[in-house]
């Protein structure tokens, strides 16, 4: 596997678990929740609240083995957070993260590192469509790919027949009103850097 596909991978692993946090279901702290010495509640008094922590800090979780769990008390709304990370390469390449608040207002935090700098989807999740997410998730393959390869025709024409649907290149190629043979050797150019950066 190619270190492209391993990003790819992670970008879809990202993605899924983004789209997993969407549908938990965040309610506010009671207002009957007992509070401690500095008058915020004490979360894990309320069954509900905590249910639902534990169930999104516990998605998150899957991406990283050493999560960083954090309860901020001292906020305007008081929250929890989760932040993971995972690496390629040695490097940083994404991080999942999700921050719950008291009030029951959610972010959703999803980052990718390309080339010098960092594409995110970070957003409140009632802000936040499963369309969204799949559309910014894709916008990140595609910047993934084009960053290795430097060619757009390459990028789309391996994308789509090799990454995204796996498409028949003639069918492909009729779509694009091109030829089967540029879609074809616009895909073996592709997979030849990718064959290149791997040896």
């Amino acid at each position: 596997m190619t270190e492209v596909d391993q990003k790819i991978q992670l970008v879809r692993e990202a993605g899924e678990i983004g789209l997993e946090l969407l549908e938990c279901d965040t309610p506010p702290v009671s207002r009957y929740t007992p509070e401690g010495d500095d008058g915020v509640p004490i979360f894990q008094e309320d069954d509900q609240f905590w249910s639902a922590w534990t169930q999104a800090r516990d998605l998150a979780a899957k991406f990283d083995d050493d999560p960083i769990v954090e309860e901020v008390r001292d906020d305007s709304v008081p929250h929890f957070a989760i932040h993971t990370r995972r690496r390629i390469g040695g490097e940083r390449f994404a991080n999942v993260g999700f921050v719950y608040g008291a009030d029951g207002k959610c972010v959703i935090n999803l980052e990718f590192k390309i080339e010098d700098g960092w594409r995110a989807i970070n957003d409140y999740q009632e802000e936040l469509t499963a369309l969204d997410i799949g559309r910014q998730i894709a916008a990140v393959e595609l910047a993934v790919l084009a960053n290795e390869l430097q060619s757009p025709a390459e990028t789309l024409d391996y994308w789509m027949t090799q990454t995204l649907y796996s498409t028949r290149q003639s069918s492909w190629a009729d779509d694009r009103k091109a030829s089967p043979q540029t879609v074809s050797d616009r895909v073996r150019s592709a997979k030849e850097k990718f064959d290149f950066e791997e040896a």
